[in-house]
């Protein structure tokens, strides 16, 4: 019996030791995006040898005589890296698929690495029209905001998108909270193709006014995880239906709406400053909500009730390193009875 164990134990080292791979690619699949007619492309990936001694590569392997490689060195000492350069010719119009096999002395079996994209006769610039990258997807957006939104408004915001991905994909909005629907059109992006996705605010689902915030993510498959890069911020201000007091409206009148960092005073993880809030109307001012739409903030008001020509304080200590490493602009939201002002923003700069 311990003849026999030995033996399978034996054997299941070698299979692993034959699976496993010397040495790691930077990049298995290396997406060279759009390529000039006839002007090569190179691309670099960088080897790295993660065993315990040195890997020798024996020989390269191309698919084809439209790519050519170079290795920057052929002994890859343990821990150690090699710069393997891959030279597309770019001969032939439209999408192309490659694959390089790095023979070793270690390895069995080669490693191999791909590299795709599409020659076209005239590279598109999508940077301006779409300046941000989402999960691998060009966008025209990197945030939502739904703002001045009543109780039973039902409104819609765009997302513009561009796959530059070089392969099909089928993009799909997660982690959708029951307020926000979610339609992309069309469901299938070709390379190079637009598209769009439609959100649609639910806005008699949300139970509270005032500042409602929530992370959506795009993902080019369904059942890709989420992860920061394909965060997408998005936030709603719900506000009440306007009172009115016939000419007994109060009327809100704020010494600043803006305030910026390095004017307040402190140290930059600790900034102060306040602003003045006063009720110039005839009715009494009622501020029935204070939010913040990031970290790194804190307030204080004196009131927040204030009859007529009555005045008060907001103190706002500010993080200053904090507010700038944010996604989102750094907001302070009050909601007040004020029919002409409902809605206060200061920014925070």
């Amino acid at each position: 019996m311990k003849r026999i164990s030995l033996a399978l134990s034996l054997l299941f080292s070698s299979i692993i030791g034959i699976s496993a791979q010397s040495l790691t690619p930077s990049e298995d699949i290396v997406d060279c995006g759009q390529i000039q007619f006839c002007q090569p492309k190179t691309v670099s990936v960088e080897l790295t040898n993660n065993s315990s001694k040195q890997v020798t590569i024996k020989s390269i392997r191309n698919a084809c005589g439209c790519t050519k490689t170079k290795i920057s060195k052929k002994n890859i000492g343990s821990r150690k890296s090699a710069t393997l350069e891959i030279e597309y010719d770019a001969q032939q119009l439209g999408h192309f698929y490659r694959h390089i096999e790095v023979y070793t002395k270690q390895d069995e079996k080669p490693l191999l690495i791909q590299i795709r994209g599409v020659v076209v006769t005239e590279v598109k610039d999508f940077s301006k029209a779409y300046p941000f990258v989402i999960g691998g997807i060009r966008t025209d957006k990197n945030e939502v905001e739904f703002d001045d939104v009543y109780k039973g408004d039902k409104p819609q915001q765009t997302i513009h998108i561009v796959n530059t991905t070089g392969t099909t994909i089928e993009p799909v909005v997660m982690h959708l909270p029951e307020y926000i629907s979610a339609e992309v059109e069309p469901q299938r992006i070709m390379p190079e193709e637009g598209g769009e996705i439609r959100l649609t605010l639910l806005s008699e689902k949300i139970h509270n006014f005032g500042l409602s915030q929530t992370s959506l993510y795009l993902g080019k498959k369904m059942g890709e995880k989420v992860s920061p890069e394909k965060e997408i911020p998005t936030s709603v201000i719900l506000l009440p239906s306007p009172e009115r007091g016939g000419g007994l409206n109060p009327e809100i009148v704020l010494s600043s709406k803006v305030l910026e960092t390095k004017n307040m005073s402190g140290k930059p993880n600790k900034k102060r400053g306040e602003i003045i809030i006063q009720n110039t109307g005839k009715g009494n001012l009622n501020i029935s909500s204070l939010q913040m739409s990031t970290t790194g903030l804190q307030v204080s008001l004196g009131k927040q009730q204030l009859r007529p020509m009555e005045s008060t304080t907001l103190k706002i200590t500010a993080d200053e390193e904090e507010i700038h490493s944010q996604k989102t602009r750094s907001r302070i939201l009050m909601i007040t009875n004020d029919p002409k002002s409902p809605k206060v923003v200061i920014e925070i700069k």
